[in-house]
């Protein structure tokens, strides 16, 4: 399961929870879940949440969960000489599962105290980007919007410093690990992001690979100014964030897990 899906079609404003599509999708996603001999999530938290569901009360689960993985061999720590300042980027969808207004907003301060970048790298949301970032006084010089194929993605990454986004907070997010975890990780970039499912967090700050940010709270900024500069002048950090992703998100090592739970169905 990549998460709750009918759920999700609800929480991102597509579908009505009383609809008969999100309806007969939430009867097929139960008698999957009864019928499963086995159930992948992507989260711990997900796999809680079955706990929930009144049909599944008694019923005994086999669970695995298996991260988003991310192909460590694309993405390197090579050094890139960048700017002095932080170059932050925000990787992927700013609408639907995300509000990007509040990291906008948390940026401008940010370049108000330091010399700062940001680069969104999207496809489908530009205009309304620039729009907004022209909205919120954040001078040209301060930002690029890029489009860019999924093999330019680690180049991109390697000339940045931290990795920033804020989900909008529902049920089915509980579900979530965005793939761009993996990919900020493994390019050595810490990570920003709000408090949206308990896996996440803990990764974060169990392995101290990032901060928690609560992005609508201006009155913190300040603090959390501190933190991020704190946070990055540890040497460890990009070796850090590496390992994280080694441990958590390697693409071998979910394919191994992947074939231990169907080998383990076979026998």
């Amino acid at each position: 399961m990549r998460g709750f899906w009918p759920d999700e079609k609800v929480d991102r404003s597509a579908w009505s929870k009383n609809s008969p599509i999100y309806l007969l999708y939430k009867f097929i996603e139960r008698r999957l879940l009864i019928k499963s001999e086995a159930i992948v999530s992507l989260t711990h938290q997900a796999v809680e949440c079955f706990s929930q569901y009144e049909y599944l009360k008694g019923h005994k689960l086999n669970t695995e969960v298996i991260r988003t993985c991310t192909d460590l061999q694309s993405y390197k720590l090579d050094n890139i000489s960048k700017d002095k300042g932080i170059n932050f980027v925000h990787l992927g969808s700013v609408d639907t599962a995300y509000d990007v207004l509040p990291v906008i907003n948390f940026f401008k301060f940010f370049s108000g105290k330091i010399h700062s970048k940001i680069t969104f790298i999207n496809r489908d949301s530009q205009i309304f980007l620039e729009t907004q970032l022209e909205r919120n006084l954040i001078k040209s010089s301060e930002y690029k919007i890029i489009s860019a194929n999924f093999s330019e993605i680690p180049i991109l990454l390697k000339e940045s410093t931290i990795g920033l986004f804020n989900t909008k907070l529902n049920f089915s997010i509980k579900a979530s690990v965005p793939t761009k975890i993996g990919e900020f990780l493994a390019s050595g970039l810490p990570i920003l992001c709000n408090d949206f499912n308990k896996d996440v967090t803990n990764l974060i700050k169990v392995n101290k690979v990032g901060l928690i940010i609560d992005f609508n709270n201006i009155r913190k900024f300040e603090e959390y100014f501190e933190l991020i500069s704190k946070l990055l002048s540890d040497k460890q950090l990009e070796k850090r964030c590496r390992n994280v992703a080694s441990e958590e998100f390697n693409l071998k090592n979910g394919i191994e897990s992947y074939l231990k739970v169907y080998k383990t169905l076979a026998e």
